[in-house]
């Protein structure tokens, strides 16, 4: 049958006569060039690429329209989908009736669909109290928008262009209820009162005092959307009633309850600066913050102030009122809410591909030793605060943009001059009204970067210390209630860990990011393009002389066109796989080993020979004995595990690692010990030489090391006690009792390791602590010998380097070998050589997690890949 099929085309196509063909082809050279550029041009236009951006818009107008009314539409999906198809049959029907029957065919489904509206919709039409609105009929539409009840999240706006700098002004409003000494930890809480009185009268009344001149200047000052009811159930301009809750008695109040909770809140660990809110201008899509300064303590006043009930419906009152206001309103309305605004933060979600090029995102286990209520909880992967860090081009500019690269950088690692290659959206200026904080969503897409698997691998100043694991989950598609998602996730990745609770607007952070990167499905596209296209050519064929033939010859022609076209317009930027695997060689989080702080890429100062190291000055150990003596590190034990925190600068806003451990003189006991580990290294350009030594016993080999102990003596000189400044300071950042490190001798490395020394990563493993070190000169060849010397080239396989060195020196009880090469090179023979099951048992999970997260620093991705 087949056979005779394919005989009959072939006759058929014998047969024709290609001079008529061509003859009628061209005799309409119009007709024949669109029978070629349709099939060109339509895919050019991206049509249901089009259809899905506008589905996005509606969508976000939709979800809008849920947040601001608190209704949740999701198990009404079907029944709205249901009702449009209902509406376009009408529409239908209607134009395809005779002129005479057309109205008695479309009653019956126009009484159908409104029957059905009101039956899907009455929940919505309950909650609008029309009686109350009828009550008062000489209200305006802007009093009747008030009385309908709204949601509690503000928007301001949902799609963004730009987020622009902003210029730093030296003439800013500055608030701040706690000194403001050029170092945070000698910063102290302001209780004097009249101190408080004269901050309050200087910036929070005058300030209230020019809003309400602005508001009457724009002639709102009668407006309803400006007047809330007190608790005596009077109305009462908005300006006075806030006044009154920024009293001097509410805010010392307040004062006093902060100051009180430092030692038990962990977030409040230094008094750093921060930038606050007080309006915006945004036009086409631009948004300009109006920004002022404050700091942490400040930011927690005014919060404290906001969780009072007293005053918390009154600020839930005035967010909501955002939702119905038009856009010159809710500007002052936000104004109006600016200390309560003491903090701008970024959410941001990183999206991208994994190793095989499947679309992943990546969401955060937040540890709970970071949060008030000691719960862990799922969040974004980077949440991070606007301040003063963020100050840009010599000082001029506070950049939103920057922020999102430092926040990337201190809490996953990643290093700022990689992330500058990812695209970087933002998006949702909004209000939680829940928390009365204000900020902005960002979207970061890592597609062309590198894979998320890659992403995971790098060490974060704040990563191990604010994460307790970062998870890999497949793109989820678009759900219409973001309380789905957290069912979702566990159902398709099976990980316990998405049994924890989400942070309370999370997942709706996803599902907004989520719609906005939907992507129009590929076989969908040829699909719509293809109807489209032989819709066209039918019409040609049948409104022309051109025939069939003649139009399949065309569309052959126009294909190739298409072919080409596609071929240079569809070209990859840039193509980011490693095959079908990227795994890492240890587990990052849940392993034998775990990382228990880091430094951050660009600490690292190559051939730096400072007086002052401040990584190994800022690894402090206390003695459990009274007394004063000089101990080497390996005669004494740890009694708790370390303490560990981040350390800030004002000066030069500079950020890094400081740990404490309380110690004690061995005498017998042994307990945790905390060693240090050098990784031997030589850099120079692109050139790479590291040592591995090789153990055997007995014509078998033992083990293979990159790293090797530092065996020289540390002495640790417990000479001095912490100062009033210091004992300050340290038992903040450590939550240690203070009497405690005021009776305790303390000392520091010594000033030979710190000149040396540089301390990459704290590692966890067994009952002992490890620091991996490496020499800040970074010559191997100086300080470290060995017995033979090995190039790396893009052929070199580790079968070449047993054959030829280890093989022919069994008999040695113990050597070690120089692997030298390119970066690239290097890496490609790393990655082989730890793959093989027989070296990768003979290699410790704490030499290769110390080796994965030093190479990564130096632009190497040590894991297994396919």
């Amino acid at each position: 049958m087949e056979n005779n099929l394919i005989q009959a085309a072939v006759d058929y196509i014998h047969n024709l006569d290609w001079s008529d063909i061509f003859i009628n082809i061209t005799s309409n050279k119009l007709l024949f060039i669109l029978s070629i550029a349709i099939p060109v041009i339509i895919p050019l236009l991206n049509i249901y690429k089009r259809i899905v951006r506008i589905r996005k818009i509606v969508i976000l107008k939709v979800l809008n329209w849920m947040l601001v009314s608190q209704v949740d539409l999701a198990r009404y999906k079907i029944k709205v989908l249901s009702d449009i198809a209902l509406l376009v049959i009408a529409i239908i029907i209607f134009f395809i009736t005779d002129t005479k029957y057309r109205w008695c065919a479309i009653i019956p489904i126009v009484v159908i669909v409104i029957a059905e509206c009101c039956a899907n919709y009455k929940h919505i039409l309950q909650r609008i109290p029309f009686k109350r609105i009828k009550e008062f009929p000489y209200l305006k539409y802007e009093q009747a928008a008030l009385i309908i009840p709204k949601g509690l999240v503000g928007i301001l706006s949902t799609t963004l262009k730009e987020v622009k700098d902003i210029p730093a002004n030296p003439r800013m409003m500055k608030i701040h209820f706690a000194t403001t000494d050029e170092s945070y930890e000698t910063r102290q809480v302001i209780t004097d009162k009249s101190i408080i009185e004269r901050i309050i009268k200087n910036e929070i009344v005058a300030y209230y005092d020019s809003l309400t001149e602005k508001i009457r200047e724009k002639g709102y000052d009668r407006s309803q959307f400006f007047y809330i009811e007190n608790e005596n159930g009077h109305k009462e301009f908005i300006c006075d009633i806030l006044k009154g809750i920024y009293s001097l008695e509410n805010v010392y109040n307040a004062i006093i309850q902060v100051q009180s909770d430092i030692t038990q809140d962990g977030s409040i660990r230094f008094i750093g600066d921060k930038v606050g809110i007080r309006g915006y201008k945004l036009e086409k899509g631009e948004l300009l913050l109006d920004i002022y300064e404050t700091d942490h303590f400040t930011f927690k006043v005014f919060k404290k102030i906001f969780k009072d009930r007293r005053f918390k419906k009154i600020f839930q009152e005035i967010i909501c009122r955002t939702n119905k206001a038009n856009d010159n309103i809710r500007l002052l309305l936000v104004e109006s809410l600016a200390f309560l605004f003491s903090s701008f933060g970024i959410d941001i979600i990183i999206g991208g591909k994994d190793a095989r090029g499947a679309k992943k995102m990546l969401v955060a286990a937040r540890s709970g030793n970071i949060e008030s209520n000691h719960k862990s909880t799922l969040h974004v992967p980077v949440n991070e605060s606007f301040s003063r860090t963020d100050l840009v081009e010599h000082d001029q500019y506070y950049s939103p943009y920057h922020c999102v690269l430092r926040g990337i950088k201190e809490e996953l690692g990643i290093p700022e001059e990689t992330c500058k290659k990812a695209s970087i959206s933002f998006h949702d200026f909004a209000i939680v009204s829940d928390e009365g904080e204000i900020g902005l969503g960002c979207y970061v897409d890592f597609s062309f970067v590198m894979p998320l698997e890659e992403a995971r691998l790098y060490p974060g100043q704040d990563k191990y210390l604010e994460l307790a694991d970062i998870l890999i989950v497949p793109y989820p598609p678009f759900k219409w209630s973001p309380f789905a998602y957290e069912d979702y996730f566990y159902k398709t990745t099976g990980n316990e860990k998405f049994c924890m609770q989400w942070q309370s607007f999370t997942t709706l952070l996803y599902q907004r990011a989520i719609l906005r990167n939907a992507e129009a499905s590929i076989p969908i596209i040829w699909l719509v393009d293809s109807i489209i296209i032989l819709t066209l050519l039918f019409l040609l064929t049948n409104y022309t002389q051109i025939d069939l033939t003649s139009t399949a010859i065309s569309l052959i022609l126009g294909g190739l066109a298409l072919f080409i076209v596609k071929r240079f317009n569809n070209k990859p930027v840039h193509k980011l796989t490693y095959g079908k695997l990227l795994k890492p060689f240890v587990p990052q989080w849940n392993g034998d080993v775990r990382v228990l702080q880091s430094t951050m890429h660009s600490q690292i100062v190559k051939g730096s020979r400072k007086e002052t190291n401040p990584i190994a000055n800022g690894i402090m150990f206390g003695l459990n004995s009274p007394s004063t003596q000089r101990l080497k590190l390996s005669d004494i034990h740890l009694l708790t595990p370390p303490f560990c925190t981040v350390r800030r600068e004002f000066v030069n806003f500079t950020e890094y690692p400081i740990s404490f451990y309380y110690v004690a003189e061995k005498n017998g006991n042994i307990g945790s010990c905390l060693s240090f580990i050098k990784i031997p290294y030589a850099l120079s350009g692109d050139d790479l030489s590291l040592l591995l030594t090789v153990k055997t016993e007995k014509g078998h080999i033992v083990s293979y090391n990159f790293t090797k102990s530092i065996h020289s003596d540390i002495i640790l000189d417990f000479a001095k006690t912490l100062d009033e400044k210091q004992l300050n300071t340290f038992s903040k950042y450590y939550r240690l009792n203070r009497y405690l490190l005021k009776k305790t001798p303390i000392a520091s490395l010594d000033e030979n390791f710190q000149k040396r020394w540089f301390p990459l990563d704290l590692f966890h493993a067994g009952n002992d602590y490890f620091w991996s070190v490496i020499d800040m000169e970074d010559e191997l060849e100086k300080h470290d010998s060995y017995d033979f010397d090995f190039k790396i080239n893009k052929k070199t396989q580790p079968r070449d380097l047993y054959m030829k060195v280890i093989a022919t020196n069994m008999n040695r009880s113990c050597f070690s070998i120089r692997l030298n090469g390119h970066l690239k090179d290097m890496e490609t023979f790393l990655c082989a050589f730890t793959s093989r099951n027989d070296n990768r048992r003979k290699m410790s999970d704490l030499d290769i997690y110390m080796m994965q997260l030093f190479l990564i620093r130096i632009g190497i991705v040590y894991a297994k890949k396919k």
